[in-house]
């Protein structure tokens, strides 16, 4: 009974990971990723930047947060305080940062590594 119980909560929590398809969308996959981003940028929440001129959010390699929004449009607090805490990190610079794209995630997104400030 033990070992079916173990075996279920494991198969429960590995369903999503291979029901999630990681490959990017085909509509982007074969498109180039855009150049090095250099300028201002202020905080979508807290894995995602926005660019002054730039147009789609930039999602940062390596931070996973929680999303700002609920599936009812409302305002989480774990998601409000994530997009405070990213724009803590970003006001010493002066909303300024720098940008290498490295990929398309699946929602044909940019997902770029970035520094905060160090920009002319």
């Amino acid at each position: 009974m033990r070992t079916a119980l173990v075996a279920a909560v494991l198969a429960a929590i590995a369903l999503p990971a291979v029901a999630q398809n990681s490959e990017p969308a085909a509509k982007c996959r074969d498109q180039p990723l855009p150049p090095v981003f250099e300028g201002l940028v202020f905080a979508g929440d807290g894995d995602t930047i926005y660019g002054a001129g730039f147009g789609p959010g930039i999602r940062l390699w390596g931070i996973q947060a929680s999303e700002l929004r609920d599936q009812a449009k409302a305002e989480t607090v774990p998601g409000m305080r994530a997009r405070a805490a990213m724009e803590d990190l970003l006001a010493p610079t002066g909303h300024k940062a720098r940008c290498e794209p490295l990929k398309w995630d699946r929602y044909c997104r940019v997902v770029a590594s970035c520094s905060a400030g160090g920009v002319d």
